[in-house]
């Protein structure tokens, strides 16, 4: 399966929580909304998906990106399925509306996000993500990883890492960037060892 880039890495269960004003219940204020969704590598995912098919800079010589183009290394991170997962693979944002004027008029629309709430409860927890079944017969160019220390970077996770990595670059030849978007504590763990080689 010839790939132009593979995403993987941490996947978590972003809980919005947008706030009301709806205090009673006859009220016609807006009210409180939960939306839950996927976050975490498959907001990377998604965004380079939504870049799909638009039209690259006239100075670049190759194709546009096509969504064919792009894999997901990590199985069936749905909603429902990530509902599953141990508590420490949920984030949460509170999202409160702010009044603004809109061709004369006010309206509460815009939400910016207030302090985060926090991921859910710390602990040794088990690797709960598993590969895609084909994973090492992608052939990507790019990889990008998004370890956002919620145990993609341990070794007790590898088996959602592409097997190049551990192999060395002689194993995927084809590959020339790996990008890495790596949460706090920096230049730690058990992934960047091996794609550092130390």
């Amino acid at each position: 399966m010839a790939a132009k880039i593979l995403v993987t890495g941490d996947v978590v269960l972003d809980v919005n929580l947008y706030t009301g004003g709806r205090m009673t219940p006859d009220s016609d204020e807006r009210g409180i909304r939960v939306q839950r969704e996927s976050g975490g590598a498959m907001i990377t995912w998604s965004l380079l998906r939504e870049l799909a098919g638009m039209k690259p800079d006239p100075r670049h010589k190759g194709d546009a990106l096509k969504a064919e183009d792009l894999v997901f290394g990590i199985k069936e991170p749905t909603v429902e399925n990530l509902e599953s997962w141990p508590e420490g693979f949920r984030a949460a944002t509170l999202w409160e509306p702010v009044e603004v004027v809109l061709n004369k008029k006010k309206e509460k629309r815009w939400y910016p996000a207030k302090p985060p709430l926090g991921y859910g409860s710390a602990g040794d927890q088990a690797y709960p993500a598993t590969a895609i079944p084909d994973m090492n017969d992608v052939h990507p160019r790019i990889v990008v990883i998004d370890d956002g220390m919620l145990g993609f970077r341990k070794r007790t996770a590898k088996g959602c890492w592409p097997e190049f990595l551990e192999k060395g670059p002689e194993a995927a030849p084809e590959v020339q960037w790996i990008v890495l978007k790596m949460s706090s504590p920096l230049g730690h763990g058990d992934l960047w060892h091996a794609l550092s080689g130390k």
